[in-house]
């Protein structure tokens, strides 16, 4: 009996750290984009997210297999970006091709989003 309460607990501990290594790696990602951008990124962390959880996006897409994210390296001079995100489903692939400035006040805008479906 005690044998099996020791592979138990070696199990669940696997399973945890399983978990905690899938999660951080959006947690580095995020993370590493917030570094890259400064201050106030929420709007392109938030265009990253909603690119596999928007409901237009799926209605297309069917469910979605893998997902890919480009962005152009901005530095401390730089005042603008385009982001590229591909989102691959079981129907139809989305890219989505977003543009944004960042206003002097440090906070980035998005002014131009272009999506594109093919099947």
């Amino acid at each position: 009996m005690k044998l099996k309460s020791i592979s138990f607990k070696k199990v669940i501990a696997l399973l945890i750290a399983c978990v905690t290594f899938y999660f951080s790696f959006n947690f580095l990602d995020d993370l590493t984009d917030r570094q890259m951008l400064g201050d106030h990124p929420e709007v392109i962390l938030a265009a990253k997210q909603s690119a596999k959880t928007s409901s237009k996006i799926l209605s297309h897409t069917g469910e979605i297999f893998s997902e890919e994210y480009k962005m152009n390296t901005p530095d401390s001079n730089q005042d603008s970006l385009e982001l590229n995100i591909k989102v691959q489903g079981e129907k139809a692939t989305a890219t989505i091709n977003t543009y944004a400035v960042k206003q002097a006040s440090g906070v980035w805008r998005i002014y131009h989003s272009d999506t594109t479906f093919t099947e």
